[in-house]
């Protein structure tokens, strides 16, 4: 992909809690508070020393210690090295080397998880010590997800067609073998977009037709919840769960952010829990709300820090720009606001 201009983005990333988010841009980064809508930083990576561009940017909760995917110009190869950024000393932590491109990179407080096209490395973060490694099914797009706080938790593409591998690892930084393994029959389609929730407790999969939603346990493996988006296909893009694990909410290409409920019991259907597909609202803007963007829009979502709310931010990538939408909605009224709406 050809990237023009120093501001092109590569990625947007939430951080662990949702309250910030980065921007992995052409010549750097730049870090947001999500709500209210405030740039904190903007660092030009490419300006003094020589510094690889990075395509990739996540952040380690709102410290100042930042995960980037870069270029390794001494091999020529683009978004091949994984560089710990220690953005308050300006210094390099520790550079991961490898021989083929970085598809996604995941940290939290003990654990940094990298994902190449066929396998997903899992290093201690505090000495960048190899704990484990799992091969994966082709994962060109780098789909994982690393739980925030709690249980160290991995939900990664497994590696026979529609299954998800969910890793739990005990506690300590030390600790090589996963403590519990689950290999969910997730889809009859290959896996398209995963999410878990903060505290790692459950597991959100969409495979590539984008009609249905699978919701799981990750210490049991058994399925709570098969949440139908539409009948038609569509790619799923962002998938977020709401920090109380009521909500969760979806985008696709198909323009649409869905939320759906995760409560027992609801508006549609008062089943036992995860008896059938039960969104909170009927068809209207909670359920199907319309960004009115034209294609080519790449979504993020996020269940903002204040209850009911939800941070969504738009952008084609390779395009300087985004568009940041903060929507508050009431589950029991079907009402919803657009609090915020600003271009960047």
């Amino acid at each position: 992909m050809s990237f023009r201009g120093q501001d092109a983005i590569h990625s947007i990333r939430f951080n662990q809690e949702g309250g910030c988010f980065s921007v992995a841009t052409q010549c750097g980064f730049k870090v947001y508070n999500a709500d209210p809508f405030l740039l904190i930083e903007h660092r030009n990576l490419l300006s003094g020393a020589a510094f690889p561009p990075c395509t990739a940017c996540e952040m380690l909760y709102r410290t100042s210690v930042l995960a980037l995917i870069c270029n390794d110009a001494a091999k020529g190869m683009d978004g091949s090295k994984v560089i710990i950024w220690d953005d308050l000393r300006r210094r390099v932590l520790t550079s991961l080397p490898f021989n083929e491109p970085v598809r996604a990179v995941r940290v939290r407080t003990d654990r940094l998880a990298v994902v190449l096209s066929r396998k997903t490395l899992v290093y201690s973060l505090s000495d960048f010590k190899l704990l484990d490694h799992k091969a994966t099914a082709a994962n060109e797009e780098g789909l994982v997800a690393l739980s925030a706080g709690g249980r160290c938790v991995l939900a990664l593409p497994g590696v026979n067609l529609g299954t998800v591998n969910v890793e739990t690892y005990p506690p300590g930084t030390e600790s090589s073998q996963s403590g519990c393994t689950h290999f969910l029959e997730a889809h009859a389609a290959s896996i398209q977009s995963l999410a878990l929730s903060e505290d790692g407790s459950l597991v959100a999969s969409a495979s590539a037709k984008g009609t249905l939603i699978r919701v799981f346990d990750t210490q049991t493996g058994a399925q709570l919840h098969s949440l139908r988006r539409g009948s038609k296909e569509a790619k799923i893009g962002s998938m977020a769960f709401s920090p109380d694990h009521n909500f969760l909410a979806v985008t696709s290409s198909r323009k649409t952010i869905h939320i759906f409920s995760l409560m027992q019991g609801g508006r549609e259907g008062d089943g036992p829990r995860g008896s059938a597909f039960d969104s909170i609202l009927s068809d209207t803007a909670v359920v199907k709300i319309d960004m009115k963007l034209s294609k080519g829009y790449d979504k993020v979502v996020r269940f903002g820090v204040v209850p009911n709310t939800l941070i969504v931010l738009a952008y084609i990538p390779g395009q300087a720009g985004f568009k940041y939408h903060a929507y508050s909605f009431n589950a029991e009224t079907g009402a919803v606001i657009i609090r915020d709406k600003q271009d960047a």
